[in-house]
């Protein structure tokens, strides 16, 4: 590729190494870890920033603008416009129509950064896997350090007491972001063209410090997805074309069929779990509660749904039972949360774009389909159990995290 003159000023050790998209995307990469790692409400606007200086620097190189695929465009787009115009018929038309532009952006601009991925490959470059597992490992080590003996950086940060309970879920995202990345990066480590014993040692560095974060971890939504990750990747059997049809089918049906099946959840279990210990403490009830609620309302406008946050605005008659409360604040189940904002028009696009990114899995060589299998089971254990799908935080974790899948389907030239 050509040197840019935007780079013609610098040295010339400098500018051919900053003129390597390779080194410029993982350098974006690397930053982008440690940045979340340290400040995790950052992923908000992390790809997108990383998006917009990544097209104008493929521009500068190359002069020409990145590709979009038409069907990320389509759907992404389409649920931005849905979350816009039904701030018409939502509870607070203000409040929602500028959440739906904030929705549309981080979502629109978090794709440019997807694109710019996909348009480059990155070759076998021995700082690349170093560089993003030694934040995770440190921050890892670093978080459990701060659970076992009582957060002492967060209360010399913040000035907060010992025992203030506002402490204990101050790392929760960081937990959620430790639990997104860990297998990819892991992946990239393993595959890497480090010397055997040095990829070894990092590899277990990695593990024990995303490991001990995530045992001591606050976080249960962060655990579930650590846990789905890791037992979708030893147990997926890549190639099967039955398995893939029937797992479509089973999102499909899990999708369309939600709060039905939420309905009957909650009045199938509650009563077998109350004075269960394990299940208080996983907070199961709650959850189940939670949907049982927001399942009925979507019930009661099938078709365009309540409008965006319509679960902030919604109460029950009297106090629901492990809530203590008329009302919710968030759903904690991204599905339900489409179903009561959007209606039956949500969910079929909700339907649409699983389907989408499911079929772009299987049309990866077999080598890869474990790997992005074990993230999409992680991050739909996380939007299904997690606060709320519109969080920006969340929305910018997931850009991320198709990000990071992306830099592994593009690393050519690693050992598959």
């Amino acid at each position: 590729m050509p040197v840019s003159p935007f780079f013609s000023t610098l040295p010339d050790r400098l500018r051919r190494t900053l003129s390597d998209p390779s080194f410029f995307f993982g350098l974006l990469f690397c930053v982008t870890v440690l940045t979340a790692t340290i400040i995790p409400r950052s992923l908000s606007f992390l790809p997108s920033v990383c998006g917009v200086i990544g097209m104008l620097y493929l521009w500068r190189q190359t002069k020409k603008w990145i590709s979009f695929d038409r069907k990320e465009v389509f759907f992404l787009g389409g649920m931005s416009a849905l979350a816009i115009v039904s701030s018409l018929w939502s509870l607070d038309p203000a409040f929602c129509f500028e959440k739906g532009l904030m929705i549309g952006l981080i979502l629109m601009t978090g794709l440019l950064f997807l694109s710019c991925v996909r348009s480059i490959d990155f070759p076998q470059r021995l700082y690349l896997p170093v560089l993003l597992a030694m934040p995770l490992a440190i921050g890892g080590f670093l978080v459990a350090y701060e659970h076992i003996n009582g957060f002492p950086v967060l209360q010399w940060v913040t000035d907060r007491l010992p025992n203030d309970p506002w402490l204990t879920n101050r790392y929760n995202r960081t937990e959620v972001f430790f639990a997104v990345s860990f297998i990819p990066v892991l992946w990239l480590v393993l595959h890497s063209a480090l010397h055997k014993k040095l990829k070894l040692t990092l590899a277990l560095f990695l593990c024990a410090g995303v490991g001990c974060a995530l045992w001591q971890a606050n976080s249960q939504s962060a655990q579930l997805c650590f846990l789905a990750g890791i037992l979708t990747y030893i147990l997926w059997l890549p190639g099967k074309k039955i398995l893939w049809a029937f797992c479509a089918l089973l999102f499909s049906g899990l999708i369309l069929l939600a709060p039905w099946l939420a309905i009957y959840a909650y009045q199938w279990v509650p009563d077998q779990l109350e004075h269960g210990t394990i299940f208080q403490i996983a907070s199961i009830p709650h959850r189940l509660v939670i949907w049982h609620f927001v399942a009925t309302e979507a019930l009661q406008h099938p078709v365009i749904g309540n409008g965006l946050e319509a679960v902030r605005f919604l109460t029950s008659d009297e106090p629901m039972k492990f809530v203590n409360s008329t009302h919710v604040l968030h759903p904690h189940n991204s599905v339900l949360q489409i179903w009561v904002e959007f209606g039956a028009l949500g969910a079929i696009l909700l339907t649409g774009f699983t389907l989408m990114i499911w079929q772009k899995i299987g049309q990866v060589p077999h080598s890869y389909q474990k790997l992005l299998v074990s993230v999409f089971a992680g991050c739909c254990a996380l939007s299904l159990t997690g606060f709320g799908f519109w969080q920006s935080y969340q929305l910018g974790l997931f850009l991320y995290a198709a990000s990071l899948c992306l830099l592994c389907l593009r690393a050519r030239s690693l050992t598959a």
